[in-house]
């Protein structure tokens, strides 16, 4: 088996035009970029004065990115002030051989991809008046108030579930099993994949479990349930669950569906969601987008909304849930750096009874964004991380795939996997309690 030795694959990248990456850089990329510039266009011609001179000078930025970024330009160094710029500028240094320097088509996907991001963070950040600014916003309000009707749902069956007096082990995991798969397929709702086109959750989840169930390629919901109710639920110390949040709209409320569950199962004395500190592949969850949502619900008209807002509301504010930042989920590192990189942060890792990493890059992170084999044990993928027990949940979204038995690999539709590698129709579901061995990059 490939990776068994203790040997990382090749970093995917786009130099490689068979990867994912190569459409990404070339395509997706841009195509983000130009939506984004047309949006601070539009918003200039609101603004007056000074702040119509910013955005002016941003697009001025922008713009020139898109074209470095188009013609494969070396990646530049940060200029910005914001905390993690030496940390960046580090990274590129190291990257750096010789006197070859790191560019958008030949570097690994993964750093080129964060820097994106990263280097549209600075653009902004070196304004006077739009330094807090979250350009992808309103995005993620759209999609937010598009998936409406299926929160109303999914908010529904969660209150009715709850509010019974069972408590029987086949009672609970029914029930566990659709919160868990909702917040699954939840992660199909990514703005990066669909380049900012509107991709959000439309009908009844609960009853769209059935139809996408066979495209659930693994699925570790046995293992994660036997964890959760033989181990968190009686551990007599406090009890903690953290999640690593993806996609603001749908995917964050149905997150938070899955956390509420949780704590009826466990009794959990305290849920983590961990967020990023500044706007982070389009859709991705912030601090405000999680107050956001929140509030949104405390005000909609619908009464299962409001109630559980105003239950979640009170946790967040009594302090059974937490909402946490660190610099590391906008780094450009794998997670098997982190015990090196932020010794700190995989340090308060390991008070965590379970890790709940949510989608694609998440995902990427995890298995060291390379080039595996699709029998590639989860466990060998990971490598050395592993601060607590770690359930990755994702839709896939490109053509890192690993972690499946030779069973499930043949059920794979691998003649048109080129279609739904990447347009997140299939989905796996991977849990790890390994202990840690001594694996190196090569």
């Amino acid at each position: 088996m490939e990776g068994a030795s203790g040997c990382v694959p090749r970093k995917l990248s786009a130099k490689f035009k068979e990867d994912f990456a190569y459409p990404t850089v070339k395509d997706r990329l841009p195509i983000i970029l130009t939506k984004l510039i047309d949006s601070i266009a539009r918003k200039r011609d609101c603004e007056k004065n000074d702040r119509q001179t910013d955005l002016k000078a941003i697009i001025g930025k922008l713009s020139k990115f898109r074209s470095f970024l188009m013609t494969n330009k070396p990646i530049e160094k940060l200029n910005d002030e914001l905390p993690d710029v030496k940390v960046w500028n580090d990274y590129l240094l190291n990257q750096t051989v010789g006197n070859e320097s790191p560019s958008h088509f030949t570097s690994s996907w993964l750093y080129v991809e964060c820097y994106f991001y990263r280097k549209l963070a600075e653009s902004f950040n070196m304004s006077t008046h739009f330094k807090d600014f979250d350009y992808f916003f309103e995005s993620k309000q759209n999609a937010w108030f598009t998936s409406i009707n299926a929160a109303e749902s999914l908010a529904k069956h969660l209150l009715f579930v709850t509010s019974l007096d069972y408590k029987d082990e086949k009672y609970m995991y029914e029930h566990f099993e659709q919160f868990f798969e909702v917040a699954l397929w939840g992660n199909k709702c990514d703005l990066s994949i669909s380049a900012g086109a509107e991709n959000t959750q439309t009908v009844d989840p609960i009853e769209q479990l059935s139809i996408l169930r066979p495209n659930l390629l693994h699925n570790c919901k046995h293992d994660v349930w036997d964890y959760i109710w033989n181990y968190i639920r009686n551990k007599e110390e406090k009890k903690r669950i953290d999640f690593v949040l993806d996609n603001a709209g749908f995917e964050l409320f149905s997150d938070l569906c899955l956390a509420e569950y949780l704590m009826l199962c466990t009794d959990v004395d305290i849920i983590y969601f961990h967020v990023k500190s500044y706007p982070w592949f389009v859709s991705d969850v912030t601090s405000k987008d999680v107050e956001w949502t929140v509030t949104q619900m405390v005000t909609s008209e619908s009464d299962q909304l409001k109630e559980l807002g105003s239950k979640w509301k009170d946790r967040f504010q009594s302090g059974q849930w937490k909402i946490t930042i660190e610099a590391y989920w906008t780094l450009p590192y794998s997670f098997w750096e982190m015990e090196e990189v932020d010794m700190q942060l995989y340090a308060n890792l390991t008070s965590s009874d379970l890790l709940i990493f949510k989608g694609d890059l998440n995902y990427r992170k995890l298995c060291r964004d390379s080039k595996w084999s699709i029998l590639t044990d989860f466990d060998v993928a990971i490598g050395c991380f592993q601060p607590a027990p770690i359930c990755a949940l994702r839709t896939v979204k490109c053509d890192l795939l690993l972690g499946l038995t030779t069973e499930e690999a043949e059920k794979c539709d691998m003649q048109n996997r080129e279609k739904w590698m990447f347009d997140g129709s299939r989905a796996v579901a991977h849990f790890s309690t390994k202990i840690c061995l001594p694996f190196k990059p090569v």
